[in-house]
């Protein structure tokens, strides 16, 4: 295994623990607004992107 990818796999291992712990100390509704803010914000940084290739570059 390379370094590049057992860099990347430690990322993902941290961003999981960090995921996992968030859920089980925070309320569901809280853990449901959370994932709902992001989802619309993805959506809206994919809509922003798609338009600043069309129009502006």
């Amino acid at each position: 295994m390379n370094r590049k990818t057992i860099i990347i796999a430690a990322a993902v291992i941290v961003a999981v623990a960090l995921g996992v712990l968030y859920v089980k100390f925070t309320p569901v509704w809280a853990s449901l607004t959370t994932v709902a803010a992001a989802a619309g914000g993805l959506v809206v940084g994919w809509i922003a992107h798609i338009l600043y290739a069309k129009y502006v570059k």
